[in-house]
């Protein structure tokens, strides 16, 4: 038994046993620092906010995925010569406008009951 086995049978703590480490080990040891605790703390915090504000904030979610995909889109008609601002604007009226025609098309069946 080696002297890092018997520290441990005779139940010392672990501060004790750490000198008994190799250096490589011994600064590799799990311990939480300050600044971890602070991040796990506003991690947290961020987390249970979320949770709280989930109905509050889904429009934004939704919005920034739609922004978020739609950008290819822009992307590709300002290569064609196109504004921007004009690009962005057409496709998001051709969203709303293919959105709309949708349920035109499915209000109808979905109130009258014939599927």
């Amino acid at each position: 038994m080696d002297a890092g086995e018997a520290l441990k049978a005779e139940g010392t703590t672990f501060k004790q046993r750490k000198r008994w480490l190799p250096p490589r080990v011994r600064n590799k040891a799990m311990t939480v620092s300050r600044p971890g605790l602070f991040w796990i703390a506003i991690s947290t915090t961020a987390l249970v906010a979320l949770v709280l504000l989930r109905q509050i904030l889904l429009p934004f979610a939704v919005g920034m995925a739609f922004a978020y995909l739609l950008v290819p889109a822009v992307d590709r008609l300002e290569r064609l010569g196109i504004n921007r601002a004009l690009a962005a604007v057409t496709v998001v009226l051709t969203l709303v406008v293919g959105l709309v025609g949708l349920m035109l098309v499915i209000l109808p069946a979905l109130v009258g009951g014939g599927f």
